[in-house]
C-alpha cells in the first residue's frame, strides 16, 4: 500500500459569509509540494505563498492534498522501520526528517485556523513509533488529518446571527492514475465522481493541474408546500487536478518523469470561488451558491 489507505469524513464551518459575487469564499487546495526534494520549485512555491497570504483571511480556506515532502517510498519505509539500521542512525534520520517537516510547517503557519484539513499522500516520512509524517504536520498546524481520502462538508452561514446554513460537499483523494493528455489526466477524477455524491471532486498525485465540469445531477429535496412534498432540483459538479511544485525536466537532474517520457508537471495551484446567492420571494428568503473554478 503506497498511501495510508484511510478514508475519513470531515466538516468545516464558515460563519458570516457575505452574499453576492463580489465577496466569494475562496477554497484553495494545494499539494504535491515535495518541499525537501532537490527538484522542488521554490520559486513557484514562494509565488503561491505570497498569493495565499494576500487573500482575505476571513473568507479564504485551504485544503492540503498530500505529498508535502518527498519522504520515502513504501519499500524505504519498510527498511527504515526494520532493525537493520543502528539505533543512532534511526534517531539521526528521524531528527533530520522532523526538521524538514517543521520547515514546511513554518512556511504555511499563516494557514493555521483556516485549514479544512490535510490529506496524506504516497510520499511521506515515518517518524519513530510509526508516527505518520503527514499526521505530525496536521497536528503541528492544529488541522484535521484526513487520510488519503475524505468526504468533506463545508457548512456556510450566510448571516452571522442566523441558523440558516448551506452545505457544499467535497470529495478529495490524494490521487491515482496518470494520463498524458488533458482529458486523460481527469479520467481518475471522473471515475471517482461516478461513485460519490459531491459538488467538487479533487485529486492530486499525477502533478497535473486543471479544472473541468462534471455531470449535472438531478436530486429530490423536501418541499412541504408541494402536492408530493418534494421538488426536483439539479446540482452542477466540478472536477479538479490540483497541480504540483515539483520540477521534472531539469538539465542534469535525473527524473522518473524523463525516464518514462511523461508530460512535464504543471506547476502551480487551482482555487474555487464560492459565492452565496440570495433568492427572495415575498417573505421567503433563501440562499443558494455558485462555484467558479480557476487555474
Amino acid at each position: 500500500m503506497n498511501t495510508d489507505g484511510t478514508p475519513t469524513i470531515a466538516s468545516y464551518r464558515i460563519k458570516g459569509v457575505s452574499t453576492g459575487d463580489e465577496n466569494p469564499v475562496l477554497i484553495v487546495p494545494f499539494g504535491d509540494v515535495h518541499h525537501d526534494s532537490p527538484a522542488h520549485c521554490r520559486k513557484k512555491w514562494q509565488e503561491f505563498l505570497t498569493w495565499a497570504k494576500r487573500q482575505d483571511p476571513a473568507r479564504t480556506v485551504f485544503l492540503g492534498m498530500g505529498d508535502y515532502m518527498d519522504g520515502h517510498s513504501a519499500s524505504e519505509r519498510s527498511l527504515l522501520s526494520s532493525r537493520v539500521l543502528h539505533d543512532s542512525t534511526t534517531v539521526r534520520m528521524a531528527d533530520e526528517a522532523t526538521e524538514r517537516l517543521d520547515a514546511f510547517a513554518s512556511d504555511i503557519e499563516f494557514m493555521r485556523g483556516r485549514l479544512i484539513g490535510m490529506l496524506s499522500g504516497n510520499h511521506y516520512v515515518e517518524l519513530p513509533g510509526g508516527i505518520h509524517g503527514d499526521r505530525y504536520l496536521a497536528g503541528k498546524l492544529g488541522a484535521s488529518f484526513l487520510g488519503c481520502f475524505s468526504m468533506i462538508r463545508l457548512l456556510l452561514h450566510p448571516y452571522a446571527r442566523s441558523n440558516r446554513v448551506l452545505s457544499v460537499d467535497i470529495a478529495a483523494h490524494h490521487g491515482i492514475g496518470g494520463g498524458k493528455t488533458p482529458t486523460g489526466c481527469m479520467k481518475s477524477v471522473e471515475d471517482m465522481a461516478r461513485m460519490i455524491e459531491a459538488d467538487i471532486y479533487l485529486m492530486g498525485h499525477n502533478h497535473a493541474r486543471g479544472v473541468g465540469s462534471g455531470n449535472t445531477r438531478l436530486y429530490l429535496e423536501s418541499a412541504p408546500s408541494t402536492p408530493t412534498g418534494l421538488v426536483m432540483k439539479s446540482r452542477d459538479t466540478i472536477l479538479g487536478r490540483t497541480g504540483s511544485f515539483l520540477k521534472s525536466y531539469e538539465l542534469g537532474m535525473p527524473s522518473y518523469v524523463v525516464d518514462s517520457c511523461m508530460p512535464p508537471a504543471s506547476l502551480g495551484w487551482i482555487w474555487f470561488e464560492l459565492s452565496i446567492l440570495r433568492l427572495s420571494r415575498k417573505d421567503d428568503r433563501r440562499e443558494t451558491f455558485s462555484i467558479r473554478a480557476i487555474q
